[in-house]
């Protein structure tokens, strides 16, 4: 029997002592990390140390393999990568939607409806006060009113244009102020790759370090759809749009840079497709520019042109005059009438119109006095600095992902729904409008400038905002033919007409005694708004073939010209008609047919508006954004909750337990204690052994 060390037993409680102080401290730095973000919940692995003896032929003979006692093996982090990846992957869509959902919130909240200035009952007053005209086509405050209740809602759609385009820069604004944090996260995690190297190449196990890498994955995937993966060599490696962010010690730099904005909507005159300009002195009767180039220099582009009076060719001068700067000559050049050219500017179609005018002078340019003017305006577009540093970045998920939506789709779109809705405003009311005669005896006046369409740029006419007698509610004389009963038809040409301020609407009646005669009677009615129709006059008339008749009595003051219709013989089939007796002529300044008519443009359906009515049109637009805020809204509720459930399984594997780490205290300090109490045991065996044996005679 072969004896061991009298010291084996000590050796094998100090291991016990070591292992069990190791699991104290570990338990310790788990309670006061409890509260710490991103920190993950550490255990000790323990394991029996190798036995005595070892196999081998020397082997003492004992009746077996005595143990040795334990050792630490490992401190290891409680961490699932599996669940980790979800929670990052959902955690960028919810980001993505409440980005989405807060963005639409605010659209929503400038549109200020329901509300007594919103544009819905802005709308609903201008066609009102239109009524009120023509209810009142000779009062001159309903005409005020009118041009007021315009003004307020060109305003209106001004101020919403206006806001939104301001929300529009601040959102492009948080992008370009989220790149610096972005590199900021991409630097420290490769920092953190090359400690975790560093520390895994000595055998040790750097769990603080990889909880701090943890978090800054966490917050870097809320930013922007990132892909992230663990390398072999314990490095996470970072991927964005195709291409690697970070690999291993070395991280690439996203950079933010300034590019002329060309959306649909952007602040200055875009060219988008073919766009025809006109001539403000001479000139081609009209230039067709497509495809301007992408050229971040803002300025204006100038067509000259300087021909003979009879000649199809000319010569056309074009330069270019960036913002700030003097005018640059890109080349003149020989053009012919109706052709298409495409070395003018490069990357540019231009087409010739087929009419040319001489005399343009080089003070003006083709297009108005601003010609073609490039984008002021700039928005953000990231990019890479490394190589293929021009291709841009488009993220699609994450923070950054509803920034670039909401700046790129979702505001412009609204921009563009109230665009077409103040265009066809213009559109439509200046259509009738130009058609009418206002107070002051003017036509073929616009009530709006035509050249303004779309909401951030509609304004009142001129003309209007300077006389509000230049409103247009009466109707023109429609000088042409009158239908008598039996289809026979001469022709009635009126002029000056009675200013007696009635309202109402004349009607002309031919009745021939026999079909082909030239003799007949001509009757002239009056029908006053809301009043019974009353006869004015009567006449026996002849006309002839070959002169005209003229007649100035039969409406007091005005002169009615009566000519007769050549094909007025036996044939009654071939008889063009004309107006009919059912419907009449509303004449003079003082009608209200024109204000009438816009009046009812409140419910006519217009085909610019999708073939919908103005206020159904800007119903079915509030409708559509409170479903798109709605939707959003619910799907940011959502993903919240998925995220949120992903977040306690997390927790709940890898978060501190105060429970059961004070739980764990307790087990490993009675492992300790017991530890110690073998150890006084020991000594006090071992001072028997050397101070109480070997003493004879006491």
């Amino acid at each position: 029997m072969t004896m061991r060390s009298t010291f084996f037993g000590l050796s094998t409680l100090l291991r016990g002592l070591v292992a069990q102080q190791n699991a104290l401290d570990t338990v310790n730095h788990n309670i006061a990390n409890a509260n710490t973000e991103g920190y993950s919940r550490q255990r000790v692995e323990m394991a029996p140390t190798q036995p005595f003896s070892p196999v081998s032929t020397l082997r003492p003979h004992i009746p077996g393999q005595v143990g040795t006692g334990v050792e630490v093996v490992a401190i290891r982090r409680i961490r699932d990568r599996f669940i980790d990846d979800q929670y990052r992957k959902q955690s960028q869509t919810e980001e993505f939607w409440k980005t989405i959902a807060s963005g639409l919130q605010q659209v929503e909240s400038l549109l200020a409806e329901p509300g007594d200035h919103g544009i819905g009952v802005l709308v609903n007053r201008l066609f009102k006060a239109w009524q009120e005209v023509a209810d009142n086509p000779s009062s001159q405050s309903a005409r005020v009113l009118l041009r007021e209740q315009a003004q307020d809602l060109a305003s209106g759609l001004n101020h919403i244009d206006h806001n939104l385009r301001e929300l529009r820069h601040d959102v492009d604004l948080q992008i370009a102020l989220r790149v610096p944090e972005l590199n900021d996260i991409a630097q420290q995690i490769a920092s953190l790759n090359a400690e975790i190297m560093l520390v895994l190449n000595v055998g040790d196990t750097p769990n603080d370090l990889q909880d701090q890498r943890d978090l800054l994955l966490d917050q870097l995937n809320k930013l922007g759809d990132f892909e992230s993966r663990l390398m072999p060599d314990g490095s996470v490696g970072v991927f964005w749009n195709g291409r690697s962010l970070v690999v291993g010690d070395r991280a690439d730099t996203i950079i933010a840079n300034p590019f002329p904005d060309r959306s649909p909507v952007s602040d200055a005159i875009q060219i988008s497709g073919n766009t025809a300009l006109a001539v403000a002195q001479g000139g081609p009767s009209n230039v067709t520019v497509s495809g301007l180039p992408v050229d971040p220099r803002a300025g204006t582009y100038k067509f000259n042109y300087t021909g003979g009076a009879a000649s199809t060719t000319g010569v056309l001068t074009v330069s270019l005059v960036p913002s700030g700067g003097a005018e640059e000559s890109l080349g003149s050049f020989t053009v012919t009438a109706g052709e298409t050219r495409t070395d003018l500017i490069p990357g540019v179609t231009v087409t010739i119109g087929t009419t040319l005018n001489p005399g343009i002078d080089t003070a003006n340019a083709i297009g108005g006095r601003e010609g073609i003017e490039q984008p002021i305006a700039n928005i953000t577009r990231l990019q890479w600095t490394r190589p293929h540093g021009d291709r841009f970045i488009e993220p699609t998920d994450g923070e950054l992902g509803a920034l670039v939506r909401l700046r790129d789709t979702l505001i412009p779109g609204t921009i563009q729904d109230l665009d077409k809705l103040a265009s066809a405003l213009v559109t439509t009311v200046n259509r009738y409008h130009k058609t009418g005669i206002g107070l002051d005896g003017s036509s073929n006046r616009n009530f709006f400038n035509p050249d303004r369409t779309t909401a951030g740029t509609i304004i009142v006419d001129a003309g209007v905002l300077a006389d509000h007698r230049a409103i247009a509610a009466a109707g023109a004389a429609a000088f042409g033919t009158v239908t008598a009963t039996d289809h026979t038809t001469v022709n009635v040409t009126l002029a000056g007409l009675p200013e007696d301020g009635r309202t109402g609407t004349y009607f002309f009646q031919y009745s021939p005694p026999a079909t082909g005669q030239t003799q007949g009677t001509l009757a002239a009615f009056f029908e006053p708004v809301g009043a019974a129709r009353e006869k004015v006059g009567e006449l026996s008339v002849t006309h002839s073939t070959t002169s005209p008749t003229i007649i100035s009595t039969l409406v007091p003051g005005a002169s009615i010209t009566l000519r007769a219709n050549p094909e007025n013989g036996t044939d009654q089939a071939a008889v063009t008609a004309g107006l009919s007796t059912a419907t009449g002529t509303s004449v003079g300044a003082g009608n209200n047919r024109m204000a009438l008519t816009i009046a009812t443009l409140a419910a006519s359906r217009e085909a610019p508006l999708g073939n919908a009515t103005f206020e159904d049109y800007y119903a079915g637009f509030l409708a559509q954004m409170g479903v798109d805020v709605r939707q959003a809204e619910r799907q940011s509720d959502n993903q919240g909750i998925l995220t949120q459930h992903l977040d306690r399984r997390r927790e709940s594997i890898s978060g501190v337990s105060i429970d059961e780490e004070a739980t764990r205290l307790i087990q490993f300090q009675r492992a300790y204690q017991a530890a110690a109490r073998g150890i006084t045991v020991m000594d006090q065996i071992l001072d028997t052994i050397i101070n109480g044996m070997g003493v004879v005679g006491r």
